[in-house]
């Protein structure tokens, strides 16, 4: 997204009245930052004495206001791929009914004993784990909707919270610290420092993690503006492997999800175009759909032959959806990301349609051609799902009753929350 949208974004939050605590607003604000380029990923988080209530950290902030349709470009085709000319085409959202989204369950997951949530931002792709951070900046792990709180050693600093939660419960993260970011992995409440590649001391925010353990995240130059995806396998712990982008970019490769065969997707030079790299390491553009063959584009998640994402045609997202195997591209135009998919292509994400600015479902799911918001208890005012089940039962994500309000208002804080579909 564009810097004007996180500066408002910015403004929005700074009117909340915050509770004593070591949590930064701008800290909290990064979390909600994919990857950025060198510039946003350098900036060290200000010093303020609140903390601003996110509850969607796992992709990003979502877009303040909810976009009208857009019209396609005029365009003949899509850029193809390296390996394959893809074909790709346009889906229109249906505005009946849908039985199964709307027998979607949500279920409150309860804080932990003694302590406020103060972001809920990652999930895993089973439904069973939820990360959030209290406002004491400690590590919260929901499983099969159960909390436990871990509390970081000294030297490790988790804020501003998880990056991705794997199916085993291991979360990890990235902490803006200027020059040298340090990022951070925890299992079972025991912490590790994750090593950053010589020459790129600097860790982005966002990472993502299989089953297996295997990391993908962006890592940068301290000086420059020179980026690189990278890969810290589980079976090589302490190693570092570069994946390799296409030549005469301006920034470099970023990373943001792998999948448990060694997939990885993300995108090229901050959002312009969406990419992907398959197990081998050898990688290839993903083509826009059609109409939108010059709008920017990220791939935020993948699972089997499906990725999502999003395209930006302009100052707004537009939810993306990709086939790798045959090459088709799909817009979703009433949604501005797609968060998570499965193996059958499900997909979760936001709406963006705002934070305080009305009584508003962001979350969503998606089955076939047919996306349709999660239900929420009528006081929810915000939602957000993070990651769905391979079987499509169960989404993970987030709800918050009241946004923008005085932290003395019941359900200021946002709540882990899982729906049973």
């Amino acid at each position: 997204m564009e810097d004007h949208e996180y500066e408002s974004l910015s403004a929005l939050l700074r009117t909340v009245d915050p509770p004593p605590t070591s949590v930064s607003l701008d800290a909290i604000l990064d979390a909600g930052r994919q990857s950025a380029r060198r510039r946003r990923v350098v900036a060290t988080a200000a010093a303020a004495s609140g903390i601003a209530i996110v509850l969607f950290g796992a992709v990003g902030a979502v877009a303040l206001t909810r976009h009208a349709s857009h019209t396609p470009e005029n365009a003949a085709s899509s850029t193809a791929s390296a390996k394959s000319t893809p074909t790709a085409s346009q889906t229109a959202v249906p505005t009946g009914p849908d039985q199964d989204v709307a027998q979607c369950t949500p279920q409150i997951l309860p804080a932990p004993h003694g302590e406020t949530v103060g972001l809920v931002n990652a999930a895993d792709p089973s439904g069973r784990y939820i990360a959030g951070l209290t406002l004491t900046n400690k590590l919260i792990v929901w499983k099969d909707g159960v909390p436990t709180v871990y509390t970081p050693p000294k030297g490790i600093d988790i804020q501003p919270g998880a990056s991705a939660i794997n199916s085993h419960g291991e979360v990890v993260g990235a902490v803006p610290d200027g020059s040298h970011s340090s990022a951070w992995t925890e299992l079972n409440g025991t912490f590790k420092k994750l090593r950053a590649p010589s020459g790129f001391p600097i860790i982005a925010q966002w990472l993502g993690i299989n089953s297996h353990g295997d990391i993908a995240g962006t890592v940068a130059a301290a000086s420059g503006n020179a980026e690189a995806a990278v890969v810290w396998p589980a079976d090589h712990p302490g190693s570092v492997r570069m994946l390799k982008g296409p030549a005469h970019t301006t920034y470099g490769p970023e990373a943001q999800a792998i999948d448990d065969d060694g997939t990885v997707v993300g995108t090229i030079d901050d959002g312009d175009y969406a990419f992907v790299w398959d197990p081998s390491g050898k990688g290839h553009r993903l083509a826009n759909p059609p109409g939108y063959a010059k709008a920017n584009a990220k791939a935020f998640a993948v699972s089997g032959d499906w990725v999502v994402g999003y395209v930006a045609p302009d100052a707004t997202t537009l939810a993306a959806r990709w086939n790798l195997k045959t090459g088709k591209a799909e817009v979703f135009p009433d949604f501005t990301q797609a968060t998570s998919v499965n193996s059958s292509g499900d997909f979760v994400g936001g709406s963006g349609s705002g934070l305080g600015l009305g009584n508003t479902d962001d979350a969503y799911l998606g089955r076939g051609t047919t996306v349709l918001p999660l239900p929420v208890p009528p006081q929810v005012e915000l939602s957000a799902a993070f990651s769905i089940s391979a079987d499509g039962k169960t989404v993970g994500g987030a709800t918050q009753e009241h946004v923008g309000q005085s932290p003395s208002v019941p359900g200021m804080y946002p709540n882990a929350t899982i729906w049973h579909c």
